[in-house]
């Protein structure tokens, strides 16, 4: 691998990379319990691209591993992330809401050239990772996502047609009345509390 650049979005949860080689941009995911081998390794297969770093533990990874890396300020990284990706796509907008779901969740304002964050929530990939331990056992975020694949939600939680079975229901029934509802024993497979988070 011999990128172009390198972007390194370093949160609580994930390390979320970004890198261009031959004109292509590919993305790359690590847990964060996988930050030394994953910088170590970036470090030997990389070592004069440049990179820019944004996140929690952005200065954590500066000074650690890249020293002359680039940190750009998290809401106004995303707010480019959140333009280019647009643009990709054909879309231009000067103002819109950037909602920003990472270890936690950020509502930001993106108002010309500015980013202000309005609000947020504690609610994020932080309490995915937590939950799906919980539940299943497993702590590793490609395990889940892998589980989640091959579960189904509606086999935890309850459904609209469950509660009005054996009768029609006046809404549509494959709407979610209670999320894990179905959960009161271990009747429920790892797959299907993990398929929640799919």
């Amino acid at each position: 691998m011999k990128p172009a650049k390198i972007g390194i979005d370093a949160g609580g949860s994930l390390l979320k990379m970004a890198f261009e080689e031959h004109g292509q941009i590919h993305y790359k995911s690590y847990s964060i319990d996988e930050l030394y081998s994953s910088m170590n390794w970036l470090k030997m297969t990389a070592p004069d691209a440049p990179i820019a770093l944004t996140g929690g533990k952005a200065e954590y990874l500066q000074k650690e591993f890249f020293q002359n890396a680039r940190i750009i300020p998290e809401f106004e990284s995303s707010s480019i992330g959140a333009s280019y990706l647009m643009k990709q796509d054909g879309i231009s907008y000067e103002n819109f809401l950037l909602i920003n779901i990472g270890t936690g969740t950020s509502i930001c304002l993106k108002k010309e050239r500015d980013i202000s964050r309005l609000s947020g929530s504690g609610v994020g990939g932080g309490t995915l990772m937590g939950l799906g331990r919980l539940l299943t056992g497993e702590k590793d975020f490609s395990k889940l996502v892998s589980l989640a694949g091959s579960g189904k939600a509606e086999n935890a939680d309850l459904m609209v047609k469950d509660i009005y079975s054996p009768f029609d229901s006046p809404l549509d029934g494959s709407l979610t009345a209670s999320n894990f509802g179905k959960i009161k024993d271990d009747q429920v497979s790892k797959e299907d509390k993990a398929a929640k988070f799919n």
